[in-house]
């Protein structure tokens, strides 16, 4: 409103012609438009956004209030929040948060999938990485969740794309993938899903217990697996015969020993995380650990967690 005008009206408000001229209903100011006045002599005026809302005459005649509370505080908001809505911000919000912990966190129990293998979080903020996938968000629903392209890079501008909770599943560094393909395509393929989930869970575990004791783990490993699962359902957990009696060896001694030697006899905390560990550096072809570093670890994790070494007798 020019400047000349608005203090004319100021000058003017509290004449009644001014006030009726100022307070007519059905005159519209920005988003608000009047309805009538009421008995106090406020004015009442509905928002374009369904709010009511009542001010005095001279803040209508001086035009200085041209939306509700609610949309001024909307109006405060960040673009991406705006472009999204609350429910995706928010959700895309809390993913983003997720993930730049999982790269730049080594408490997070996600590090050594992500930050601890390189992956970085190359976004200056959560919000600049809202921006970069708001668009991407727009046209897909709430269950859609951010993927990386390539799984073993980095959280960046072009390496990001919308999939579904299933694609993403599938696309994880966890999920065991000979020759680039996941483990539940191929099983797909022979017909067991994860809606059968006893069956592709005994199927999983052999390959996962396979792995685990270091066996050639290839797709027809894999396929033969699955077909044998689904033509023998009544089968116990695992055909990999001495699994549960293989106990794992580092340097010519049990890990269970070992861990007897570094004063953690029965301790079992510590006795899973070296395991984890041993497990981990397998699985992703690293060295093995040596006895020396496996009790290394093993106090790391102990004096971490404040539980004390038994003496060790002589």
């Amino acid at each position: 409103m020019d400047t000349t005008v608005v203090s004319v009206i100021e000058r003017n408000w509290k004449t009644p012609e001014m006030r009726a001229a100022a307070t007519v209903p059905g005159r519209r100011i920005g988003r608000l438009v009047i309805v009538k006045r009421n008995a106090l002599g406020n004015v009442v005026l509905r928002c374009d956004c369904g709010e009511t809302i009542r001010i005095s005459p001279k803040a209508v005649a001086t035009g200085r209030k041209f939306q509700c509370a609610s949309c001024d505080k909307w109006n405060r908001k960040t673009p991406a929040r705006q472009l999204l809505g609350n429910t995706k911000y928010e959700s895309a919000y809390s993913r983003g948060k997720k993930a730049r912990q999982r790269c730049e966190q080594e408490k997070n129990p996600g590090f050594s999938r992500y930050g601890g293998r390189g992956i970085r979080f190359n976004f200056e903020s959560v919000e600049d990485y809202i921006n970069t996938v708001a668009p991407f968000m727009m046209s897909c629903s709430i269950e859609h969740q951010v993927d990386r392209i390539d799984n073993d890079w980095h959280y960046e501008q072009g390496n990001l794309r919308m999939v579904s909770r299933t694609q993403n599943t599938r696309n994880r560094e966890v999920t065991f993938t000979p020759n680039g393909l996941p483990f539940a395509e191929i099983a797909e393929r022979y017909g067991l899903t994860k809606n059968d989930n006893r069956l592709y869970t005994r199927a999983w575990s052999r390959v996962r217990d396979a792995l685990h004791l270091g066996k050639n783990v290839d797709e027809p490993f894999i396929v033969t697996t699955i077909i044998d699962t689904l033509a023998n359902p009544g089968r116990t957990r695992t055909a990999i015969k001495g699994f549960k009696h293989r106990p794992m060896v580092i340097d010519g001694i049990k890990l269970l020993d070992l861990m007897s030697q570094a004063g953690y006899p029965g301790n079992k905390p510590v006795y899973d995380a070296v395991k984890r560990t041993i497990y981990s550096r397998r699985k992703a072809g690293k060295p093995d650990y040596t006895a020396e570093e496996a009790i290394a670890h093993a106090h790391r994790y102990a004096a971490k967690y404040g539980i004390k070494p038994q003496p060790v007798a002589a």
